[in-house]
């Protein structure tokens, strides 16, 4: 059912109502984007399940020892996967790596600036498959290979803080 008033070059018309006609727009209900597949296919990766800390607060000039990476999927025949952690001051904007290699995750870094280091990127890699590396975001975004999009993640990467 509508009402219709006209209006033509000024001049306006009497109001015309109507039974006969029903409108419905309805609500749009959006259609989430589909995931792409990965560049080699799903199970061509590892994925990180947790990655762990010695220690969260230190002293400029002090040690910080990741003592754990928790990894799944693809990973080579001992198990090892590569990963590379990404983190930066958020005060100075430098920016560390811990880079690990081996099954035993137990690379160091000397954290000399004072700030809170929070991550911003990791990555992991396989030597199965040709090497794919798969990214994850603090945003909860996981990207392939190729950065496309191909799903979420809940990792919960501690930030570690540098004070005096």
């Amino acid at each position: 059912q509508f009402c219709l008033r006209w209006v033509y070059q000024n001049s306006q018309g009497p109001w015309i109502s109507s039974p006969v006609f029903t409108l419905d727009a309805g609500t749009p209900n959006p259609t989430p984007a589909p995931m792409p597949t990965p560049e080699g296919g799903a199970g061509s990766y590892a994925s990180v399940e947790s990655i762990t800390f010695n220690k969260t607060t230190a002293q400029p000039g002090s040690i910080v020892q990741m003592t754990s990476c928790q990894t799944s999927g693809q990973t080579g025949p001992m198990g090892q996967t590569w990963l590379l952690l990404e983190m930066t001051n958020t005060t100075t904007g430098d920016t560390i790596q811990f880079n690990e290699t081996s099954t035993f995750c137990f690379d160091s870094i000397h954290f000399k600036d004072i700030g809170t280091y929070t991550w911003t990127h990791l990555w992991v890699s396989s030597p199965v498959n040709g090497n794919r590396k798969k990214h994850y975001y603090p945003n909860g975004t996981v990207k392939d290979n190729d950065f496309n999009q191909i799903g979420t993640h809940s990792l919960n990467i501690t930030n570690i803080n540098v004070s005096n």
